[in-house]
């Protein structure tokens, strides 16, 4: 990421922290997360394992773990809520 904005590592990190107030580690992981999220309330046909790598993770076992510390429920569980809650709306 630093050297797509054309800066050095530390530079690119203090600002990141400046402007997200995250790492850009973490920042990306909240971005993939977002992006999970809102594949698993459009398409309900891919697999777990499919959201996670077109969301830039390298294992389904690690995106079920940062899913679950920051959603406080599995992928699987979120999208059963997903289902459950856009059937209500119907």
């Amino acid at each position: 990421m630093a050297q797509s904005a054309g800066v050095g590592l530390t530079r690119f990190t203090y600002h990141c922290k400046q402007i997200t107030n995250l790492t850009p580690m973490r920042y990306l992981a909240m971005k993939r997360l977002e992006m999970s999220k809102k594949i698993f309330q459009e398409d309900k046909d891919l697999t777990i394992a499919e959201v996670a790598y077109m969301c830039g993770f390298t294992s389904s076992q690690y995106f079920a773990t940062v899913f679950k510390k920051h959603e406080k429920c599995s992928p699987n569980e979120y999208r059963m809520k997903c289902e459950v809650h856009n059937l209500e709306l119907v």
